[in-house]
């Protein structure tokens, strides 16, 4: 267990690191990291903290430059992923506390840490373990200064797969926008204040068939979203798209006139190419006023299995309705929903049949009650008797009929509802 560090000695600990040199693209195919141990590492030490509001992420310590890099980006990711805490990355507080420490001459106040809002600070570090390395959490208290816990997560070597519960296609995403994310803070900027326009990146060969550049377009606002930026909705990108006539993927030239009519901060552009086994994406956050690139990211995506995640983003809410006016639970089996396409289906049919089944009995009714004469086998009085009895059936038959037919009105129109409004193309959906 580590000593209670002082403020001061806790906000010179947090500058402490120098960027890496490097694509964290390159750095994760380096380091071959398993984000699994980490993830839970991360889960770990944080069920230790104390009402954690405000979660400061300085840079990993470790030797190696390359994987230093890279596991900083999967511990902002790992935080990000749990949707509790705020996160202040080792880009925002080399920004922030390198600036104050220069005009300090390595004095930090402690009113900066204040500045900052921090409750809880995670540290890494990388450690040697019977030669295998190892990174060593350590969570403390700001305010006390007292380490609250730690946790271990081995790192494994070059070429294992990660075990993180994502997609390769939302692991590249999410690695290219939190390397966008980390250039915009490296400049003492807050992704919280920065309004960006997602395009849709160029793509050609087997990408632009599989129409992957939707797909990808999807994924990148939904994260954007997620890591804090204020995203343009698509569908008002589409309408200025409309108004100046340019293509659907637009390039750096023509991406800040677009932005520019958006009211947006910046604009998002970027390309897949095919790489042989791969889909390589490259993107690109252009500030509108000066036309200067802040950040760049790229990720290489294996071409396994993602034309049909494209094919389902790709899918239009128009095409999903139409299925459930057809057919309930269709659209939601369309949207890839199967859990509502069961329940949709099961009670759409279901009503439908119920409906019939009771039109059919009071059709029948009635005849049985127009049929009734006396006769041979029924005097006056046996007659009316049947007559009254049928007459009674007859009518709780039709409005028996009539409630079935308004609930399966309102499931078969419900389903063609939700099948319009929770379509991918309608939202960015994960």
């Amino acid at each position: 267990m580590l000593a209670p560090m002082s403020p001061l000695l806790l906000a010179l600990t947090l500058c402490a690191s120098a960027p890496a040199v490097g694509t964290a693209e390159d750095s994760e195919l380096r380091a071959g990291l398993d984000e699994g141990p980490l993830v839970d590492a991360v889960d770990e030490v944080l069920r230790r903290a104390r009402d954690p509001v405000r979660l400061a992420l300085p840079g990993v310590a470790d030797a190696d430059g390359v994987r230093r890099a890279a596991l900083e980006l999967a511990l902002v990711r790992a935080v990000l992923a749990r949707r509790r805490e705020q996160v202040v990355t080792p880009a925002t507080l080399r920004a922030r506390l390198n600036a104050a420490a220069e005009a300090q001459a390595l004095e930090l106040p402690a009113a900066e840490l204040g500045a900052l809002s921090c409750d809880h600070v995670l540290r890494g570090t990388v450690l040697d373990q019977g030669g295998r390395a190892v990174l060593h959490l350590t969570l403390v208290h700001v305010e006390t200064g007292e380490v609250l816990g730690e946790a271990d997560a081995a790192l494994a070597s070059a070429g294992v797969a990660t075990s993180a519960p994502a997609s390769a296609v939302r692991r590249g995403v999410e690695r290219v926008v939190e390397e966008l994310a980390a250039a915009v803070e490296a400049r003492g900027l807050d992704v919280r204040t920065q309004r960006v326009a997602v395009a849709a990146p160029r793509a050609d060969g087997a990408a632009a068939a599989a129409r992957l550049d939707r797909f990808v377009q999807a994924e990148l606002s939904a994260t954007m979203a997620e890591r804090g930026f204020l995203v343009v909705e698509r569908a008002a990108l589409a309408a200025a798209l409309d108004q100046l006539a340019v293509a659907t993927a637009l390039d750096e030239g023509s991406g800040p006139k677009v932005g520019k009519l958006l009211g947006a901060d910046a604009i998002l552009v970027g390309a897949i190419s095919e790489a042989g086994a791969l889909f390589l994406l490259d993107a690109r956050l252009i500030d509108v006023e000066r036309g200067l690139v802040l950040g760049a990211g790229s990720a290489r995506l294996p071409r396994a299995g993602v034309v049909a995640r494209a094919d389902v983003e790709t899918r239009t809410p128009l095409e999903a309705a139409a299925r459930s006016l057809v057919a309930p639970g269709w659209g939601q089996a369309y949207n890839g929903d199967d859990a509502k396409a069961l329940v949709f289906g099961v009670g759409g049919y279901g009503a439908l049949v119920a409906t019939v089944a009771l039109a059919a009995g009071s059709i029948a009714t009635s005849y049985a009650y127009d049929a009734v004469r006396p006769g041979s086998n029924l005097d006056a009085a046996q007659a009316a008797e049947r007559t009254r009895a049928l007459y009674a059936w007859r009518g709780a038959l039709v409005a028996a009929t009539a409630v079935a037919g308004g609930v399966t009105t309102v499931l078969w129109g419900g389903g063609i509802v939700d099948a319009l409004v929770s379509a991918p193309g309608s939202a960015p959906v994960r």
